[in-house]
């Protein structure tokens, strides 16, 4: 989905969590996969967990009790399920678990219509939400480069030139058969990917933190113990970095501007000489190490 802006959305505190439901007008409830807002994530990580048997059965009841339609419900720590006054929006990582279109409320929730047999949810899925948190009203999205790769899918984003201010730019969601690979999936798309917003930076990096520290603590692994894994994570963030500087400075030149860079040209092949080499310097070079040979014939 491509608009000018994804539409603003309120993340729970970290200790509420949202469960969408889909009621039909017989009364049968669909409990989707739960989301929850990631400790650390600014509210701006979402992903899925699994309910237990009584808590499933309370949002059940919570559902039914709603009335037909597509619920968002949510509950405290300690308290009652009820519909959310500003849902999380869990409907895309839900359908994401489930691999299923769900069904939509065209025609009203009368007209909805639960499926026979209900898919089970497989794996693990996570959401980063990008934003410029900093961003004065108005500001326009300059440059967004979207990430690819297995597992990787943008739910929504921003048309260049939008007017975005400090509200969601783009939203990544990451799919694996578990929460490890899940984030670590999630932590590379988030490398790949490049936003730039006028007046702010972007809270990418704080995002790439908080899912690496995730990642480094499920799959106990100390950070900085496999080089060649640093090697390759510093190149690829200095080339995502290279690229948002690249298009946050292109973007900033006015229309026909050129570049006060003086322009290198490199020097002709054959400007400089290559050492001459000669038979002394050849023999010099094949002799042996420590020999006296001096390259002369025998007599």
């Amino acid at each position: 989905m491509t608009a000018d802006a994804p539409a603003r959305r309120s993340a729970p505190t970290a200790d509420r969590m949202e469960v969408p439901a889909l009621v039909d007008r017989a009364g049968h409830v669909w409990v989707l996969p739960a989301t929850r807002t990631v400790p650390g994530g600014g509210g701006d990580l979402v992903e899925t967990v699994t309910l237990d048997r009584s808590l499933s059965e309370a949002m059940t009841a919570a559902a039914r009790a709603a009335g037909a339609g597509r619920h968002a419900l949510t509950m405290a720590a300690g308290a009652v399920p009820g519909p959310m006054s500003e849902p999380l929006d869990g409907w895309a990582l839900a359908q994401e678990l489930l691999g299923v279109d769900l069904p939509g409320t065209t025609g009203g929730p009368a007209l909805l219509v639960l499926p026979e047999e209900q898919p089970l949810p497989l794996g693990h899925a996570v959401e980063a939400r990008l934003r410029a948190p900093e961003a004065p009203d108005g500001a326009r999205l300059l440059h967004l480069s979207q990430p690819h790769g297995p597992g990787i899918r943008v739910v929504e984003h921003a048309a260049i030139g939008a007017q975005v201010g400090s509200e969601p730019v783009i939203r990544i969601i990451a799919h694996a058969n578990d929460r490890g690979a899940a984030l670590a999936r999630l932590r590379q798309a988030l490398a790949d990917c490049a936003v730039v917003v006028e007046g702010s930076a972007s809270n990418r990096c704080a995002l790439i933190e908080t899912v690496g520290g995730l990642t480094r603590t499920i799959m106990s692994t100390p950070p900085g113990s496999d080089a060649v894994a640093v090697l390759v994570a510093a190149i690829r963030a200095s080339a995502a970095q290279r690229v948002s500087q690249r298009a946050a400075f292109h973007a900033r030149q006015p229309a026909g501007a050129q570049s006060r860079c003086p322009r290198v040209v490199p020097p002709p092949p054959w400007s400089t000489a290559a050492p001459r080499t000669t038979r002394s310097s050849m023999r010099a070079a094949l002799a042996p190490s420590g020999s006296r040979w001096t390259g002369r014939s025998p007599s």
